[in-house]
């Protein structure tokens, strides 16, 4: 009896902490928890953006002058007396035949002597203002220039120096430049 007695305050301590342990629950405490959320969008962007680029552009160009050409006719009347036996009046002039030059040849005359009359200081364009062929210089002195250029103004010959020489102007010239040479007279082809 006594052992029982005495593992009696041992189940009572044992059955105090038990109830003590299921009786009254405890509330748990708050716990505190980080989440990281990751979007991921795709967002589609426009932006214009100015570009300036400089260009160089060349285009080749035809000149075309058109010259005026004034067609003269020269027509002599040659007047011819026929004595008769006995004079009847007035004698009656001969008029001879109208000259049957093409105006097209007389106007391309006219042109020819315009392209090789005498030139001075300034440009001339080949085949419209001074024609091709060899021109001499009347003048005198040692600043004389001349100089045969193509279309892109491209010099192809020059001189500066004595006047009094010559030059030969292609037909594949495009412009000529006399500058301090005195007249230039054209010699021919």
């Amino acid at each position: 009896m006594n052992r029982e007695r005495a593992a009696t305050p041992w189940a009572v301590i044992m059955l105090l902490l038990v109830s003590a342990a299921c009786g009254k629950a405890s509330t748990p405490s708050p716990v505190v928890e980080t989440v990281i959320h990751t979007v991921v969008s795709e967002i589609e962007a426009t932006r214009e953006i100015e570009v300036t680029r400089e260009l160089e552009v060349t285009r080749e160009v035809e000149v075309t002058r058109e010259v005026p050409v004034e067609v003269t006719r020269e027509v002599e009347i040659v007047v011819t007396a026929t004595p008769t036996a006995t004079p009847i009046g007035t004698p009656i002039p001969t008029v001879p035949p109208t000259p049957t030059t093409d105006p097209a040849v007389r106007a391309t005359a006219d042109a020819w002597a315009e392209l090789t009359s005498p030139k001075g200081d300034g440009f001339y364009t080949v085949n419209v203002e001074i024609a091709p062929g060899r021109w001499e210089s009347t003048g005198s002195g040692d600043r004389c220039y001349w100089n045969r250029m193509n279309a892109n103004q491209k010099i192809l010959d020059n001189h500066y120096g004595r006047a009094g020489g010559t030059v030969t102007i292609l037909p594949t010239d495009y412009e000529v430049e006399f500058n301090r040479c005195g007249t230039w007279e054209y010699r021919g082809q």
